[in-house]
């Protein structure tokens, strides 16, 4: 048996009345201090994240990166290219990350090799979409971009219809 399920359960439910109760103030002056606290997890994932040797370079996606963010029901999107030894460190701090910011879930920090990046953006449409062809690309938070010289027609990709 496990003994941290009920903790587990709790923690759930603290979370979803957490949730609600942003959604339902979700107007200034609530707004103002909800903005800052995104502002600070993304921070304090930036400054955790690049401490890590192995790390090259982090990208912001979805709704924070184009400003259109519903606070309580939005979470941060991060993808983090890594040289291949690194993704298990990266994958150790982001667990640790997440037990303090419930706002940056685990399916929502991509963690992909930056030695391989071309066979990726050929192989995965969703990452290729999201770094080159989405309407607000993704924003470049630490290290070289990636994809600022890549040209989509240069990848074999088919852009997705919207």
């Amino acid at each position: 048996m496990n003994l941290l399920r009920p903790l587990g359960r709790a923690k759930g439910r603290i979370e979803r009345l957490v949730q609600g109760i942003v959604v339902r103030t979700n107007f200034p002056p609530f707004s103002w201090c909800y903005a800052l606290y995104y502002r600070l997890v993304l921070w304090v994932a930036v400054m955790a994240l690049r401490g890590i040797p192995q790390v090259v370079s982090i990208y912001l996606t979805g709704g924070l990166s184009r400003n259109r963010i519903s606070y309580g029901r939005s979470d941060i999107d991060i993808m983090v290219f890594v040289h291949e030894s690194g993704e298990p460190a990266v994958r150790r701090r982001c667990k640790v990350l997440r037990f303090f910011f419930p706002v940056l879930p685990a399916r929502e920090v991509g963690v992909f090799s930056a030695d391989n990046l071309d066979q990726l953006l050929r192989k995965d449409i969703h990452l290729a979409y999201r770094l080159l062809y989405a309407p607000v690309p993704a924003r470049l938070l630490h290290g070289p971009s990636l994809i600022g010289t890549r040209a989509p027609e240069d990848h074999e990709t088919v852009r997705p219809s919207h």
